[in-house]
């Protein structure tokens, strides 16, 4: 008896994690025909610049892409770039955390040279501000080599409301004014909403840029390759953050 009890209990365990992963893969389906997409709003309009597809992934530091832009770094079918600004010193871990963001970012798929760690004594993690107007300077020499028109970064709150986030959001304003490069931002979300995980999606549906995304696997594949990061909060974060499954973007 309590054999059968065993098997039944790991039948109902498996059989509700199917039905909440198709239940998840549906709404995604749902939101990619029902909702326009940030790349193929890029597409979109983007028809109307000359050469002006590549767009550029800019953060602060490593595992951020992951940690925050990973529905984003899911779509590499297109030429898109990484731009990473420290290499993530702040615990004495540069070194480290340097090797691991090229390896995320092979594991996904990208090639090594549309991927950049910025190693500038002036721009260290940390929780300070950055200076914007080294940072609108590295920016331009990025976007101008890589024959960038678009970037996405962080909002004005940058996510966590970390400084070297809105550092980087405000040099990335500068750069849309004085280059004329289309900034689009991931929206930051209040406290609640950024925690509800998979109760997060009806929000979901009232934004009009979305990038869906529901993979569990390769999130905790790609935080395994962060092994001087996988600590027990950003486990929890993986687990409930609304940022891994579904991304909110505008237009700055």
């Amino acid at each position: 008896m309590p054999m059968q009890q065993g098997i039944i209990h790991y039948l109902a365990t498996i059989s509700t994690a199917l039905l909440v992963w198709t239940l998840c893969n549906f709404i995604i389906y749902y939101l990619n025909r029902k909702k326009e997409c940030f790349f193929n709003y890029i597409e979109k309009y983007g028809k109307e610049e000359k050469n002006a597809k590549n767009v550029s992934l800019v953060i602060a530091h490593p595992d951020d892409e992951v940690m925050f832009f990973l529905p984003t770094l899911n779509l590499l079918f297109r030429e898109v770039f990484l731009l990473c600004l420290s290499n993530g010193n702040y615990y004495r871990q540069g070194i480290i955390r340097d090797k691991e963001i090229y390896d995320v970012w092979s594991y996904l798929g990208g090639e090594k040279k549309n991927c950049k760690v910025v190693d500038n004594p002036k721009i260290q993690d940390g929780w300070t501000s950055w200076n914007e107007e080294l940072l609108v300077n590295i920016l331009k020499d990025h976007c101008s080599k890589h024959n960038i028109r678009k970037v996405l970064t962080f909002d004005s709150y940058g996510i966590s409301g970390h400084p070297n986030h809105r550092s980087v959001y405000k040099s990335a304003r500068i750069l849309s004014r004085t280059q004329g490069i289309t900034v689009f931002t991931l929206n930051s979300t209040n406290l609640i909403h950024k925690y509800l995980g998979l109760f997060a999606f009806p929000f979901l549906l009232r934004k009009k840029l979305l990038v869906p995304f529901f993979n569990p696997i390769l999130l905790f594949r790609l935080m395994l390759l962060y092994r001087s990061q996988f600590t027990y909060f950003r486990i929890l974060f993986c687990v409930f953050s609304q940022k891994c499954m579904g991304s909110q973007v505008c237009a700055s």
